[in-house]
């Protein structure tokens, strides 16, 4: 789209790739294991295990975007927020 030199090789490139996707998963979690884990979780008093287990379940986000992830800082920006050994926790709902 961009019209750039390279683009179209590297579009026929790609469309020839096949890239290895990881094996499915054989048990799916049903609300058997949601409910048991969510009654662990507040046992525990771990509010967010359960609370995020629970919206994962039903509104089906990837884990990441409920609970977030690492992110390397760049070089040029600050290290605000929550960091850890050069990683800066990012995403996932508030």
């Amino acid at each position: 789209m961009a019209e750039l030199p390279e683009c179209a090789r590297l579009y026929k490139i790609l469309a020839r790739a096949r890239f290895r996707q990881p094996a499915r998963r054989r048990v799916a979690m049903e609300l058997v294991h949601v409910e048991a884990f969510v009654a662990n979780a507040l046992e525990l008093d771990r509010l967010s295990l359960a609370l995020g287990t629970a919206i994962q379940f039903e509104a089906e986000p990837r884990q990441k975007d409920v609970i977030g992830e690492w992110e390397p800082i760049p070089e040029t920006e600050p290290a605000t927020g929550i960091v850890l050994n050069g990683r800066r926790w990012k995403s996932g709902l508030t």
